[in-house]
């Protein structure tokens, strides 16, 4: 019969496993973590730019009409919960000029804002442009 000395290792196999996995264990979970910040992430990025197309054919829509008048009208919210805002108003003549200093007439600003309430944060985002009246009149 042998006898083990104190400087065997054997006795220290188990503590090592033990560390090995809480150290594994560890970068798991920031490896995880890592992953579902990043898949978040690409889920508000893509909710962003569908508001963003949405807004663009919206401002496509409302400044490519034949005849502009005054208005301001709120759509139904959609399927995601969106709801546009689409505000047509004159420009003051006062505001615009050229550069030979003739004020430009029958400007027009059109805005078109989104809402939404999205996992309970409430989100807004707006896009104008401006539009010359007789431009698409026949």
């Amino acid at each position: 019969m042998q006898r083990k000395t104190r400087n065997d290792p054997d006795g220290f196999i188990l503590l090592e496993v033990l560390l090995a996995i809480a150290l594994f264990g560890v970068a798991g979970l920031g490896l995880v973590k890592a992953l579902n910040f990043s898949a978040q992430a690409a889920v508000e990025s893509q909710l962003d730019i569908r508001m963003m197309m949405r807004l663009q054919s919206a401002l496509t829509l409302a400044s490519k009409a034949q005849q502009l008048e005054e208005y301001e009208i709120v759509s139904d919210p959609d399927e995601m919960g969106v709801q546009v805002l689409t505000k047509v108003e004159e420009m003051p003549e006062e505001f615009l000029m050229n550069e030979e200093g003739q004020e430009l007439q029958d400007m027009w600003l059109i805005t078109v804002k989104a809402f939404w309430n999205r996992n309970g944060d409430d989100g807004e985002m707006e896009a104008q442009t401006w539009r010359y009246g007789p431009l698409y009149s026949q």
